[in-house]
């Protein structure tokens, strides 16, 4: 499911547990900034007696122009993240750059 269309989700939590043969868990794809946006599809599903949403999060370390402060304040944000997955990519200059 993807959380771009708010009102096509809301509809399908509403719907699907009623029509499905056999619930499946969920799965959704999104940006930590539409879940912020719209947290009540999330929260629905929790209403509704499923067990809270466990995220996959990707983690990007090193890309150019992130500071060492940049750094730390996406270590922190992982501390407090509940129930997910990290995926954790460090980024590093390429073999094939030529310094200037």
């Amino acid at each position: 499911m993807f959380f771009q269309n708010p009102g096509w989700l809301r509809e399908w939590i509403e719907k699907y547990p009623g029509k499905a043969n056999k619930i499946w868990p969920y799965w959704a794809a999104a940006r930590s900034d539409t879940i912020r946006r719209w947290p009540d599809p999330l929260e629905a599903l929790v209403r509704e007696g499923r067990n809270p949403p466990v995220f996959w999060a990707n983690i990007m370390l090193g890309i150019p122009g992130e500071t060492p402060e940049d750094a730390f304040k996406t270590m922190r944000m992982l501390k407090r993240m509940k129930r997910f997955f990290p995926s954790i990519c460090t980024c590093s200059r390429s073999r094939t750059a030529r310094k200037s």
